[in-house]
């Protein structure tokens, strides 16, 4: 399994924003997906994937999601 180091100064960050719980987060683009990550650099951190063509084909599906912002990101 592969593991990516997450760095905001990256072409593949495209910022930071909160969930409906009122959860920080930062998001990356990085190759077809977006990723969510949650405690960016920390032991707790944890990441949720989408491939962006899902999140294109039914953006109603990720309306309430932290990837709603990012659907048309690139």
């Amino acid at each position: 399994m592969q593991t990516i180091k997450y760095l905001k100064n990256s072409f593949h960050y495209l910022g930071s924003g909160s969930d409906m719980a009122h959860h920080s987060f930062d998001a990356f683009s990085i190759d077809d997906k977006i990723h969510i990550v949650y405690s960016l650099g920390m032991k707790e951190q944890s990441v949720a994937k989408r491939k962006k063509k899902n999140l294109r084909l039914n953006p109603d599906a990720y309306l309430w999601t932290p990837f709603a912002a990012f659907i048309y990101s690139d």
